[in-house]
């Protein structure tokens, strides 16, 4: 039997993003460790599970510094870009909600324990923790592509779905935010977005 042209399709975007990803390594420099947005959706995660600071973020900004990140420390900065407070300053909310941090959590999850089987450094920050978080977003654009393949095939024929999600993938912005600026929120949403179509 032959394999749908769409099935291809999928699989050379996985490895199109696998690559790219390995390729740019964003977790390197930017993004989780400069701060800012992705360092916001994830910081929960450290925070809550292993540094125990979601209050006031010290430990998990000092760690973020020791592996080569910005030690900008905000959490005393009512002007500060990353942080919001409830009222009297003496406790840091940190403005970006939680739900991107709930999707990340598995991958958290996974390095936690491959950081203590390695004998890496287990602080949520350290290179393989990153480097899962920068995986996630391409995981979670593969589910949403798969998603929105089921959906296009509906209504559309097999060559027309494999030439969408080809498109989709490659000349739109969504390749820039998984494999340079992840990760931001954009691809988890765009996965979400293609469950909630096709169900």
């Amino acid at each position: 039997m032959k394999t749908p042209l769409s099935s291809l399709a999928l699989l050379f975007i996985a490895v199109f993003l696998l690559a790219s990803t390995f390729y740019f390594q964003r977790w390197k420099s930017g993004g989780i460790l400069a701060g800012g947005d992705s360092w916001e959706y994830y910081v929960y995660n450290p925070a809550l599970f292993i540094h125990h600071d979601l209050d006031n973020l010290h430990t998990s900004i000092t760690h973020r510094s020791l592996e080569g990140g910005t030690y900008e420390d905000t959490t005393r900065n009512y002007q500060g870009p990353e942080y919001s407070y409830p009222g009297d300053g003496t406790k840091v909310v940190i403005k970006a909600p939680c739900g991107i941090a709930i999707l990340q959590a598995p991958f958290f999850g996974i390095a936690h324990v491959l950081a203590k089987i390695s004998g890496a450094r287990a602080n949520g920050l350290s290179p393989i923790y990153l480097i899962l978080a920068h995986l996630s977003t391409t995981i979670y654009v593969m589910l949403g592509l798969f998603f929105l393949r089921l959906f296009l095939l509906l209504y559309f024929s097999d060559t027309v779905t494999a030439l969408t999600l080809i498109a989709v993938s490659v000349a739109t912005n969504l390749l820039y935010f998984c494999v340079e600026t992840s990760p931001m929120a954009h691809p988890y949403l765009f996965g979400l977005c293609c469950l909630i179509i096709y169900g």
